[in-house]
């Protein structure tokens, strides 16, 4: 296979096990007199483009990409193993090219992990810019990583090192994710797999603290604007949803003291009107439509009707009445 070949994604998972004939040059898409950067650079790339975690709707599709990850990365992993031993088993001009760190003078753990926090800081500058995202961030860090515990630098050394940049960039991403998109279903989709990027570096750190206040904030705005600029039935069908994209975050949470008082006005308010605006028979219908998306947020229906028994309308007293 050429330089530079692409990899392509077989349609079904059958088709996969070609793949695994082939060798671990052609996998990557490399050419074998490659440096340890190419095969690095190769895997990266496709290591991003074939992220299980990209897949979230089609468990078919992501069995692909597992299957996909899984093949390429036993890739990577044989050749930086073989290129390791090879650089170290040489004494050329070429080897220096190879492993520019064999030829250091002396290994030096706290140098190297100067440099590797040095490297990850130049890399968070440049995923605050459109085209290189987090996830790109977290899976050249974890390469990083994994290069420098084959050279002898203790694991734990360097995750305490880039914690704290990386759990700030996290949040940083985080927050855009979950503002900055016109879906909240997007937005915590996209938390969901920065999560588990974080995680796969190593990072054992509770990440729902850091980033609870953000998306609860986020909820009750969008709540509130669906509320105020829809039925209440529609804006219940939203914010329904809205609650279990929350939760499946790992969220723990009682949302709906967050929103009960903008839902009890918005009732009361369309309760009025149709009162004003409607023939009672339709008001009934109605009312009761409402009542019934708003309990299957938690609100109970006596709460409901005891929030518009004010009513002073012969018409209002005889809808509570109707309802209890």
């Amino acid at each position: 296979m050429k330089e530079g070949a692409e990899f392509n994604l077989p349609p079904k998972l059958e088709n996969i096990k070609g793949w695994e004939k082939k060798n671990f040059y052609e996998r990557l898409g490399v050419s074998y007199d490659s440096t340890q950067e190419e095969i690095k650079k190769a895997f990266r790339k496709l290591s991003v483009k074939y992220h299980p975690d990209k897949i979230h709707d089609d468990p078919s599709l992501r069995s692909n990409y597992e299957e996909v990850f899984k093949l390429i990365s036993e890739a990577y992993t044989i050749l930086s193993n073989k290129n390791l031993e090879f650089n170290n088993s040489i004494r050329s001009d070429s080897s220096e090219r190879r492993n520019p760190r064999k030829h250091k003078k002396e290994f030096n753990e706290e140098r190297e992990i100067r440099d590797f926090v040095k490297n990850t800081e130049e890399l968070i500058k440049k995923s605050h810019f459109v085209g290189y995202e987090f996830e790109e961030l977290c899976l050249d860090t974890k390469i990083e990583i994994d290069d420098l515990i084959k050279y002898g630098v203790d694991k734990e050394k360097l995750i305490q090192a880039i914690e704290k940049i990386i759990l700030e960039r996290f949040v940083t991403a985080s927050h855009t994710s979950i503002n900055n998109t016109n879906s909240f279903k997007h937005g915590c989709n996209e938390i969901k797999r920065n999560m588990a990027y974080v995680k796969n570096l190593g990072i054992t750190k509770d990440l729902l603290s850091l980033i609870e206040k953000i998306v609860l904030s986020q909820f009750v705005d969008k709540s509130s604007y669906d509320i105020d600029n829809f039925l209440i039935e529609d804006s219940c069908d939203e914010i329904e949803e809205n609650i279990s994209y929350i939760k499946d975050l790992g969220i723990k949470k009682e949302l709906l003291p967050l929103i009960e008082k903008k839902i009890l006005e918005r009732f009361i308010k369309e309760t009025t009107s149709l009162l004003l605006q409607c023939p009672f028979k339709d008001v009934i219908l109605d009312t009761k439509k409402s009542i019934l998306k708003i309990e299957k947020l938690g609100i109970s229906k006596m709460v409901l009707i005891n929030s518009i028994s004010d009513q002073k309308s012969k018409l209002g007293k005889m809808l509570v009445d109707y309802l209890k």
